[in-house]
């Protein structure tokens, strides 16, 4: 789809009313990396802002390919967008009007998408609603589900178990720091989106359907899950976000045998088996097993949820330690040469402008799985020293001298700034979009067809032009319409960018404002 270079004689009746607003256009300067003090924005960027509710048909702007998966709920397709030409997934569920709590359960799986901000989980990046049916865009993970790669392979080795494992209990320290319990945790809801050298694979969590806001020291009692991963007190109805940490160690056993610990003929053999809580240690290969990977099995399929591992505790388990974890771990070591190049782009990150910000946010939210996020995902995990998906001064602190070979008192007269400018919602932490945000090279979106794809997510009524009324929609969606600073800092931006001064910023502008940052 092209942009239209055209406007009707409403539009040029409306922006001539605007022109009185440029009388004092000196003060909303076009350049603004010259003025060396950073401000604090009044616009928080973050993914309400990224990930807003459409009302129009999704099909005018990704292309549907194929049906790649289906259930109760109704079909996923692998889908292209028709401006940049890259491939997502769509999943389409269809309204249940006679239902209207199944509709709120769909929303409230995305609401708890959108909250999530984490390497290891599928990411939402779009989202429709037409008078029959729901649309989420993802990310789409051509590999496949872990599952199919289980019944190909028969079972894995500890190194290559440890790999995935890592990964699971990153996710699951993370999800359970937001109070948020997955519930149905198995591999068919694992996405594997890289293959790493020595059939390592790189994973992401995905279907949060069944996923649950929990407050902490409160059970929760709704029999939901999958009979062969489902814990035993989940059975019993009183449960907490331990029922995860079960099912993981189900999902480490079936890696590492290529069966599952709790069979039977039936739902109900199989739920029996659980309740029993005993599971085959003495047929092969898991005598083989190192002492290690045999201990966090059990503390993972400890049947007291009270004795049971958190997904941090699993995390510090010593088989994590062991040279075969270390060994396949090396995958994830960070180049030098890339590491001094992610510091630079931190140090260059231009925060001065918000929509240039929320314009690379935007980007980089649709395209996280190019080489260079995927190579700061890495460096991410590392500097996240205690794996709770957020990196704290302190972490980054550590990360300067550890990737940087910083001094520790230089490391934190740099911090500083970065940290506060990477920190686009104040929140006082770095989160998983924030730093991949700083740490790419905005260069690598010089394509005018990525611009236009950026452009068109402001230019929501496909006129060719942004106007102010779609940059406040875009901004003030979610926050009180009185936010007088908020709306100060929009007509600012927006009029230093229309250069014309007609009312509207072009394609033409909107690529200039971008000049600062992308060599176009």
């Amino acid at each position: 789809m092209g942009i239209c270079q055209t406007v009707n004689n409403n539009n040029i009746k409306s922006k001539n009313n605007n022109s009185s607003k440029y009388n004092n256009l000196n003060n909303f300067p076009l350049t603004d990396r010259t003025n060396k003090k950073k401000e604090r924005h009044s616009i928080i960027l973050n993914n309400d802002i990224l990930i807003s509710k459409n009302e129009s048909n999704p099909e005018l702007i990704y292309k549907k390919i194929k049906i790649i998966g289906t259930g109760s709920f109704g079909e996923v397709w692998l889908v292209k967008n028709r401006e940049i030409n890259k491939q997502y997934a769509m999943k389409i569920i269809k309204k249940n009007k006679n239902k209207p709590k199944v509709n709120e359960e769909i929303i409230n799986e995305l609401e708890i998408l959108k909250s999530l901000d984490h390497p290891k989980v599928l990411k939402v990046l779009d989202f429709f609603i037409t008078d029959d049916n729901y649309y989420i865009i993802t990310e789409y993970c051509p590999e496949g589900e872990l599952f199919n790669e289980i019944i190909k392979k028969g079972k894995f080795d500890e190194g290559q178990s440890s790999f995935i494992m890592n990964q699971l209990f990153k996710a699951m320290a993370y999800c359970h720091g937001m109070n948020i319990i997955h519930r149905d945790l198995k591999p068919e809801n694992i996405m594997i989106t890289q293959r790493e050298k020595n059939d390592c694979l790189q994973v992401k969590i995905i279907d949060f359907g069944t996923a649950k806001i929990f407050e902490k020291g409160r059970s929760e009692n709704k029999y939901v899950g999958s009979s062969y991963y489902m814990a035993p007190e989940v059975i019993q109805r009183h449960y907490n976000e331990k029922c995860d940490i079960w099912s993981c160690g189900v999902i480490l056993y079936i890696l590492l045998t290529g069966r599952p610990p709790f069979d039977g003929d039936d739902d109900k053999d199989i739920l029996k088996s659980i309740k029993e809580g005993i599971y085959d240690t003495k047929s092969y290969p898991f005598p083989t097993l190192s002492k290690e990977a045999k201990d966090l099995i059990s503390k993972c399929l400890q049947y007291d949820p009270e004795k049971r591992l958190t997904a941090q505790q699993c995390l510090e388990h010593k088989w994590f330690q062991t040279k075969t974890f270390i060994n396949k771990n090396k995958i994830n070591q960070i180049d030098p040469g890339l590491a001094e190049q992610i510091l630079n782009n931190m140090k260059n990150y231009n925060v001065n402008n918000i929509l240039r910000c929320t314009v690379i946010a935007y980007l980089v939210h649709n395209n996280s799985n190019i080489e260079q996020c995927l190579e700061a995902s890495k460096l991410f995990s590392k500097i996240d020293i205690n794996n709770d998906g957020k990196i704290e001064k302190h972490e980054l602190v550590k990360g300067f001298e550890d990737f940087w070979k910083i001094s520790h008192s230089n490391a934190e007269n740099q911090v500083e700034e970065i940290f506060n400018n990477i920190d686009t919602d104040h929140n006082g932490y770095i989160e998983y979009e924030e730093f991949l945000r700083a740490a790419v090279d905005p260069n690598i979106f010089t394509s005018r067809n990525y611009l236009k794809f950026a452009f068109k997510y402001f230019d929501k009524d496909d006129s060719g032009y942004i106007t102010l009324d779609e940059l406040k929609k875009k901004f003030m969606q979610n926050i009180d319409n009185k936010n007088n600073n908020v709306e100060r800092e929009i007509e600012k931006i927006f009029y230093s960018i229309d250069i014309n001064h007609d009312g509207s910023i072009s394609f033409e502008e909107f690529c200039k404002m971008m000049k600062n940052i992308i060599k176009i």
